[in-house]
């Protein structure tokens, strides 16, 4: 650590890891799509474009402050504007997940060889403060201004996968993150009902749009947001710090959805690893809902990390939380309908990869979802495709058989896959979703299984 200067270093780390943080929570925000989208400069930069640039002047400081600790440092005239035109074109060929772990990379070099210098002097304070704090500073306003504009463009991650156009909207949540909502309702007719759709690990809302439109010409008021760090929502790409803080976003939606539609029964269908977080809020906050949907609930993967990777989420989830890991699904394992596989695979808004955090706090959704479905009170609909090849299907059906409530239906539909809403025949699944509903909503008692 420099000791032969006054100028407040701590204060100055303390600063460069504050801006940095937000760098990447904004990055982190989007989809590699929107990362690669021009736009943030006139000139044709993109997201990434910026993280390359941010990472080659972290480079260029972390070299020059190496050659002022050693002595070789030469004072000189610096071409900024055909140093930026080399990065660029040398950095372009990356991709984001590269581009990113060149910038990080760069900057754990740079404060490597800035806590090695026995003192700061004039050049090595210009490069740090030209390199560091003061460049991230430079170029927030207009990050922040961008992010912004690629999170409210209506992208083809909605609408691709049909129904009716939704109205989309971003709502904030407590800790500040922006929270993508998609709603179906009719501006003429009050609905009887209200339903909630959460979506599965590296879906988006937008894949409730056909089921969502079928329910909103039926009546029901359906709200779907994307969880925080998918889809279109703010917060770490992939990742969630803590499932409570999962579970605390349902409320925000739960909130928004009593304010809009008051004194309506109000229920969530939860699809695929939604339910975990669904099983484990309903037993705790059951206060808001009427009653709890489980579609084709990732409760019994079948398909799940290898061993390595599970090593890495152990060790990884304490010291490198925001570090990637990809996410063993492929589009093949939702469907069987051609169409939707397309989509799927095309799909710009699907997340490919989640924290080792993320993954860790899954696991400990799983054991608290045991004991959750022993005290689970609300009544619960599963509806289970029989040839879904991401679940376990038989120990899921036996999960259900040993639930100590009546108020509990199981439906299974023989030869469809994990997600029921991609069906090439969708009536009976609404239908059995629809008469549930009335049931709940009108008091009487639904039949048991």
């Amino acid at each position: 650590m420099p000791t032969g200067s006054s100028w407040p270093l701590a204060s100055l780390l303390e600063n460069e890891e504050t801006s940095w943080r937000e760098i990447h929570d904004l990055v982190d925000s989007l989809s590699e799509s929107e990362q690669t989208t021009a736009g943030y400069f006139r000139e044709g930069w993109s997201v990434k474009d910026l993280l390359g640039h941010l990472g080659s002047w972290l480079a260029e400081t972390g070299i020059a402050l190496e050659r002022i600790d050693g002595g070789t440092y030469r004072v000189g005239e610096l071409d900024i504007d055909a140093k930026n035109e080399e990065f660029l074109r040398t950095l372009r060929r990356l991709s984001p997940s590269e581009t990113r772990a060149h910038a990080e990379g760069a900057r754990a070099r740079m404060l490597r060889s800035l806590k090695t210098l026995p003192t700061i002097t004039p050049e090595a304070r210009r490069w740090i403060e030209k390199g560091g704090v003061d460049h991230y500073e430079e170029h927030l306003p207009r990050l922040r201004e961008w992010v912004s504009e690629l999170h409210s463009r209506a992208g083809p991650g909605e609408g691709m996968f049909g129904g009716e156009e939704p109205e989309s909207r971003f709502i904030r949540a407590s800790d500040g993150v922006d929270l993508h909502l998609l709603t179906w309702t009719s501006p003429s007719a009050r609905p009887w009902c209200v339903l909630v759709f959460l979506h599965g690990i590296a879906s988006h809302a937008a894949w409730f749009g056909e089921t969502a439109t079928e329910l909103k010409r039926s009546g029901v008021a359906v709200y779907a947001p994307d969880r925080r760090g998918s889809g279109r929502s703010g917060g770490p790409r992939g990742h969630l710090d803590r499932f409570e803080r999962g579970m605390a976003d349902v409320d925000e939606v739960l909130a928004v959805v009593a304010s809009e539609q008051e004194r309506l029964p109000a229920f969530v269908a939860a699809s695929s690893w939604a339910a975990k977080l669904a099983l484990v809020h309903a037993a705790r906050r059951p206060a808001r809902l009427s009653g709890l949907m489980l579609l084709g609930p990732g409760l019994f993967p079948r398909v799940d990390l290898s061993v390595p990777r599970r090593v890495q989420v152990l060790i990884g989830h304490l010291v490198a939380p925001r570090a990637h890991i990809p996410i063993p699904l492929t589009p093949e394992l939702y469907t069987t309908t051609p169409h939707f596989i397309d989509l799927i695979r095309q799909d710009p808004l699907r997340l490919l990869r989640a924290t080792t955090r993320f993954f860790w706090e899954t696991g400990r959704l799983d054991r608290r979802r045991r004991a959750a479905s022993t005290r689970l009170g609300l009544p619960l609909l599963v509806l289970q495709g029989e040839g879904d090849a991401m679940m376990d299907v038989p120990r899921t059906s036996r999960w259900f058989s040993e639930l100590d409530t009546a108020n509990k239906t199981y439906v299974g539909y023989p030869g469809a896959g994990h997600t029921l809403d991609f069906e090439p025949d969708r009536a009976r699944y609404v239908a059995d979703i629809l008469g549930w509903l009335r049931a709940r909503a009108a008091g009487l008692p639904t039949r048991g299984s």
